[in-house]
């Protein structure tokens, strides 16, 4: 009993260290690309995590992102430039690691870890306001230890949903809000209204919708890089829509798609269905079917507000929103079903009759 007990406790602490680590893994002084000490964490730490799990295949989930993931691999065959396609396909394998481990293991000291790290930074993102910014390779400040304020606002904006409504202390979620506030992003304010849309009644949802929408206005016309950005992001979209087929153009044929001008389009919905066609599709119905989860308001808030968010930006190609993306949607797909004798049954925990907890009858999260 003593011994299950300790090694609960070192995956506990081992979790709380990799999240704390991934939001504070930022060396641009040192290395040409800022987000690539995040992404070598993860491609280390996911193998790592997937070797704690009792099955690496869950019923529906694994087949789903099975095929997904072999589609990606498969478009690279018709990739512009294959060995562009081979990062985004990285990207999208540590995104199906995670949630598989996510979908069999407690995560919660993961995300607290996150949260942690991201309001470690709350010190800098004051310096970086009042003009001192000792980084460089910055696009944008105050963004803490991120390579744009845009990153740091779509990173808080999902804890502080899921942290609110999981009742997490004082000190943990106002730091969250400042550096939210403070990084003004527009995607950001989109999600926190889509987090409200799905937690509240109607008349908060309306209240909800018209806050989420007259920020966004306010912040694309009296900020001063709010029109620009805007007309950027539709002269995008002008060079990707006409490129659009059944069965996409390939990994990382966004890049090539517009270069010189840029190298995402902003909108990870888009860009999935312009790389992959109908093969996004499973990616698709797992993240709506993580939505059925009963009695995990906070995960279903939290991914919500990342969902609005990949609308008008690219949580799926930054480690610490993919990060937790990944682990929400395993969480949701976790609290979804159980696998029994005849297969998923819907509102109970997961559990598994061989190396799984056993079934466990409904109770509130």
């Amino acid at each position: 009993m003593r011994s299950t007990t300790t090694r609960r406790g070192s995956a506990s602490l081992t979790d709380g260290a990799l999240g704390l680590t991934l939001a504070l893994a930022f060396w641009p002084a040192f290395l040409s690309a800022p987000l690539a000490p995040r992404w070598s964490l993860m491609a280390v730490a996911v193998p790592i995590l997937l070797c704690r799990v009792p099955h690496l295949w869950v019923p529906w989930l694994s087949a789903k992102l099975a095929g997904f993931l072999l589609y990606a691999l498969a478009s690279l065959a018709w990739a512009p430039v294959w060995r562009i396609g081979l990062w985004p396909v990285s990207h999208l394998a540590i995104f199906c690691g995670l949630a598989i481990y996510a979908a069999q293991c407690d995560t919660d000291d993961l995300l607290k870890g996150l949260a942690a790290g991201i309001v470690a930074q709350c010190p800098l993102v004051i310096l970086q306001s009042l003009g001192y910014s000792p980084l460089v390779m910055q696009a944008a400040v105050p963004a803490g230890l991120f390579v744009n304020r845009n990153f740091l606002g779509e990173a808080a904006m999902p804890l502080i949903g899921y942290g609110a409504i999981k009742r997490w202390p004082y000190w943990l979620l106002l730091p969250l809000v400042f550096e939210a506030i403070m990084a003004a992003d527009r995607a950001a304010i989109v999600g926190s209204a889509a987090a409200l849309w799905l937690r509240s009644g109607p008349r908060i949802r309306l209240a909800s919708a018209a806050t989420g929408m007259i920020g966004l206005v306010a912040l694309t016309l009296y900020s001063p890089w709010g029109i620009d950005s805007m007309s950027a992001r539709l002269t995008l979209l002008g060079m990707i829509l006409p490129g659009m087929s059944t069965f996409g153009a390939g990994a990382g044929a966004t890049t090539i798609a517009l270069y010189p001008v840029a190298e995402s389009i902003h909108c990870d919905a888009l860009q999935l269905l312009y790389e992959f066609g109908i093969g996004a599709v499973p990616l698709f119905w797992i993240i709506g079917n993580a939505f059925d989860a009963s009695r995990r308001d906070a995960d279903r808030a939290a991914l919500a507000c990342l969902v609005a968010e990949s609308l008008f930006s690219l949580p799926l190609e930054i480690p610490t929103t993919l990060f937790l993306a990944a682990l929400l949607v395993g969480r949701l797909h976790r609290a979804r079903a159980v696998l029994c004798d005849h297969g998923y049954t819907r509102g109970v925990e997961h559990s598994f009759s061989r190396g799984w907890p056993a079934p466990k009858p409904r109770r509130a999260y």
